[in-house]
């Protein structure tokens, strides 16, 4: 066998590694989204629970409805959060391996001296 083969394999290797990591930043970034509004609500949460004295909305009695929506939404971007955790730690399972596998073909590839 000759070393072109084990180089094209190793350029192979290098483009789903490639692949993989681009995956692992977008389900990344989509984890980071989902924390951000968890932190959204639960500020928003503690301002309106921390405002002192009565206010035109504890007066006309939306608060209490407002509070109900920002728990659902809370809810949801947790939810949205404990899924896009899942996925980045099954895509970085799958990066690992692609590194793996790039890594070692490289290494192939300079051993042979093509």
């Amino acid at each position: 066998m000759t070393g072109r083969p084990i180089a094209e394999l190793a350029a192979l290797a290098q483009m789903i590694q490639d692949r993989e990591l681009a995956m692992l930043r977008v389900l990344s970034a989509r984890r980071q989204d989902a924390q951000a509004a968890q932190r959204a609500c639960r500020e928003a949460q503690s301002r309106a629970i921390s405002q002192a004295g009565p206010t035109p909305a504890f007066l006309a009695g939306t608060d209490a409805q407002w509070l109900r929506l920002n728990a659902q939404r809370l809810r949801a971007a947790t939810e949205r959060a404990a899924q896009a955790a899942v996925e980045v730690e099954d895509q970085l399972m799958a990066a690992r391996k692609a590194f793996g596998r790039a890594d070692a073909l490289a290494r192939l590839a300079r051993r042979t001296g093509r």
